[in-house]
């Protein structure tokens, strides 16, 4: 560790896999750095998985007895953002995790249910921060209100008279780090520290 530039402190929450949507704000401790220096910077990390699977049968009945199709194009999304609880200011967006969960178009025939087959995509993304203004909300012995919401979009390519059934999850980690530059004085003990991690507690998971 660099005691000229030490990540002294993260937090972390967890949103495991599961059945329900995500939008919950949480609450992260800030970090006093006045014994130590100053924060240089924060940086904003989102670790996830989306998982994908479902299914498409063929009722003879609203199909009148014909084959139909599901198209390789079925796409299945989430979004994860964190955002300030107090003025919406985004501190991290993942953009799109996409899954595509069949891959060549299939013909279901009358009667029959095709199941997809599960797929995973993960993603690592972080965003650092050096915004006075943002940073200086952190500082502090209280906590800050972060705004963390996923959405699962189905955008399924298929005949009209399929039914589909869809499965999709996203789940990961949150995680503030906190870098603090020390004043000369500190340098010696600073090399000394261990980061310290706090855990959250689990939250719901997230699904559409």
């Amino acid at each position: 560790m660099n005691a000229a530039n030490a990540t002294l402190y993260s937090f972390s929450t967890s949103f495991p896999s599961g059945t329900t949507t995500y939008n919950q704000t949480i609450y992260v401790p800030q970090f006093d750095p006045s014994s130590w220096g100053y924060i240089a910077s924060i940086t904003y990390t989102i670790s996830a998985t989306l998982s994908a699977s479902g299914s498409a049968y063929n009722d003879p009945l609203l199909s009148d007895n014909t084959a139909e199709s599901v198209y390789k194009t079925s796409l299945q999304t989430a979004t994860i953002t964190a955002k300030l609880a107090s003025d919406n200011t985004t501190l991290l967006d993942t953009a799109n995790l996409k899954a595509y969960p069949i891959s060549s178009d299939t013909t279901v025939n009358p009667g029959t249910l095709f199941t997809f087959p599960g797929v995973n995509f993960s993603t690592n993304v972080n965003n650092t921060i050096t915004d006075s203004s943002i940073i200086g909300l952190f500082q502090g012995s209280g906590s800050v209100g972060v705004k963390m919401k996923a959405v699962v979009v189905n955008n399924m390519q298929f005949d009209a008279d399929l039914t589909i059934s869809t499965s999709d999850t996203v789940g990961g980690y949150f995680t503030i780090s906190y870098d603090v530059v020390p004043e000369p004085a500190t340098w010696v003990s600073a090399g000394l520290l261990v980061g310290f991690v706090v855990v959250g507690s689990a939250r719901k998971a997230l699904r559409k």
